[in-house]
């Protein structure tokens, strides 16, 4: 007898649920299936604010940008959270404890928010923020595309793969200061196609001072494309990237 492919998976999911129950990855209490139970996910505190990426002034027009610099390389930026404890936990699980259905369930509030705010509207494509081919190796998976793909799954929006690669290995970015990571990160992506007409959103699990999303738009825009916004989890300062190594 041959089972149906979905019907297994729900069977061993089973399977596991009963003999490894799922816990909260932050307080570890059971939880209904979820990596987060609802009382650690009610601290996290809700952003949703879209800022100037480059004097970090709030913005009321999506469309408008900053009234002060206008478009810039993208029109805002936007954090999903606050950077509190529960968040930072989440996004560090995420990035070194290969948590990615952590990444999925944080991208899911992403996907809501956008959603309801419009910030993902008149977006042809979400563009994660590429890794390194060694850096991705070494990890596993980028841990932008695993956001990208939920908020696409939820909301129809297509992930651009392959428009755009990192062509250096650059070191982290978390123990540098503002200056040191525009250096460390300077003319880190290429286009490998025309983009002309295309319009993108970038994802990324955090934005601090915004070197990296801004030289991935600057590579968009050389290839004739236009990036409208960039979305991220959390937008820690630069003292509590560093602290906490995000």
């Amino acid at each position: 007898m041959i089972f149906p492919v979905d019907a297994l998976r729900s069977t061993l999911g089973d399977i596991v649920d009963l003999f490894l129950p799922p816990h909260c990855a932050i307080c570890g209490n059971r939880t209904d299936g979820q990596p987060i139970c609802e009382d650690c996910s009610e601290l996290f505190e809700a952003d949703g604010v879209a800022r100037c990426s480059v004097c970090n002034t709030v913005i009321d027009s999506l469309d408008n940008g900053c009234p002060i610099h206008g478009h810039g390389a993208y029109r805002f930026y936007m954090p999903a959270f606050h950077f509190g404890d529960g968040v930072r936990e989440s996004i560090h699980m995420l990035k070194y404890s290969s948590r990615r259905d952590i990444g999925h369930y944080l991208a899911s509030f992403v996907a809501r928010l956008c959603a309801e705010n419009g910030a993902l509207d008149r977006v042809d494509a979400l563009l994660p923020v590429p890794l390194h081919t060694v850096r991705k190796r070494d990890r596993g998976y980028n841990q932008s595309e695993v956001i990208a793909e939920r908020i696409s799954s939820e909301m129809g929006i297509p992930i651009e793969r392959k428009a755009v690669v990192r062509t250096r290995n650059t070191k982290s970015q978390t123990k540098l200061g503002a200056a040191e990571r525009a250096k460390n990160i300077a003319g880190a992506f290429r286009a490998k196609k025309d983009l002309t007409g295309k319009r993108f959103a970038i994802i990324d699990d955090v934005i601090t001072t915004g070197a990296t999303t801004g030289e991935l738009a600057n590579a968009v825009i050389a290839a004739n494309g236009e990036v409208r916004c960039a979305i991220c989890i959390a937008s820690p300062d630069i003292e509590q990237s560093k602290e906490n190594q995000v």
